[in-house]
């Protein structure tokens, strides 16, 4: 079988069928059954940090905060209908917080 990148629509296909089965979509970076979707969640993570405007820094290059690495309102709204959470250190911390 020959290796393909997988779209952001089938890549969000799999995050779905990953939230019907558990419940959240804080896949784990290195998930045995799920391959790289992990992988793939924390990029969107960095994409969604790289395409704030505050979070660009002067000394990285333009192609660091290319256009290919941002994500659409559109793909920021999907993530988000799932329950995204992007800052997991936060979304941690306040659950301890809450116990």
């Amino acid at each position: 079988k020959k290796w393909r990148k997988l779209s952001w629509d089938e890549r969000y296909a799999q995050l779905v069928d990953y939230h019907r089965v558990h419940g959240h979509v804080n896949v784990p970076l290195k998930d045995p059954i799920n391959g790289s979707l992990g992988s793939w969640v924390q990029y969107q993570r960095r994409s969604r940090y790289l395409s704030k405007p505050n979070n660009s820094s002067t000394s990285k290059s333009k192609s660091a905060t290319s256009s290919a690495s941002k994500l659409t309102r559109d793909q920021v709204r999907k993530l988000e209908d799932l329950g995204f959470v992007w800052d997991l250190k936060q979304h941690r911390w306040m659950e301890r917080y809450r116990e």
